[in-house]
């Protein structure tokens, strides 16, 4: 990793020895991140997008790991995006690992239909009229539905990814029915999204209780005369 700049509120956290990702008060990253990056897993050959990435955690991690040939950012604050530009450069994974300052209900403009293998997002857990709504704008849009909700999410990569291709999602245990309307938007002509897999996780939160949340692949694109499709 190259020397680069820190504004004040910065840090670099160290993903391996050689490999570092730009982190501030605003935009950092937590446990269901990782989680998520390591149960999307793409393929070595792989092309993946991850959407609202934040300061980057999910594609570093993927580069850090061999996964993906090609690997898309997508974010709409443009502070993260400035981590993660930099976070690129300074670690020379610019033929690689590509940033994208845009709103995801935009991304079927920029890319074109069926680029992805793998399409993840670690969306905001709380519905927009839910709970407290946080003061800080950052946070505001990182934890509600202020700016995009979960059909935004499986419009955009019903557009994207590929027959076989996968959307993983993290969410909160108690909207996974809410979830399930959504991917029927994962659909196209002659084709089916299959439901696969997923998984409960516990972390603790920030107040010193459990706090759980659902990983899940939330489709797959299969042709309708698949004979794996069942």
């Amino acid at each position: 990793m190259t020397e680069i700049t820190l504004n004040n509120d910065e840090h670099i956290e160290y993903l391996s020895k050689d490999l570092g990702l730009i982190v501030s008060k605003e935009h950092t990253f937590g446990t269901d991140a990782l989680l998520l990056a390591d149960f999307a897993s793409p393929k070595r050959y792989d092309i993946c997008c991850d959407f609202g990435t934040g300061c980057g955690i999910i594609p570093m991690l993927w580069c850090r790991d061999g996964c993906g040939k090609e690997i898309s950012a997508v974010e709409i604050q443009e502070k993260a995006c400035s981590q993660l530009t930099r976070s690129v450069k300074a670690n020379d994974l610019q033929d690689k690992l590509f940033v994208y300052n845009a709103d995801l209900k935009e991304a079927p403009r920029i890319f074109p239909c069926g680029k992805f293998d793998v399409v993840t997002m670690n969306p905001p857990y709380k519905a927009e009229n839910a709970g407290i709504k946080s003061q800080k704008e950052n946070e505001k849009i990182a934890r509600h539905e202020t700016l995009c909700n979960l059909r935004d999410i499986t419009k955009a990569a019903s557009k994207l990814l590929k027959f076989g291709g996968k959307l993983c999602i993290c969410i909160r245990p108690e909207r996974r029915a809410e979830s399930a309307a959504p991917c029927c938007s994962l659909t196209r002509k002659g084709s089916v999204a299959v439901p696969c897999r997923g998984q409960t996780r516990r972390k603790n939160g920030h107040n010193g209780q459990k706090q759980s949340f659902y990983i899940q692949e939330q489709g797959r694109f299969v042709r309708r005369n698949d004979k794996n499709f069942r």
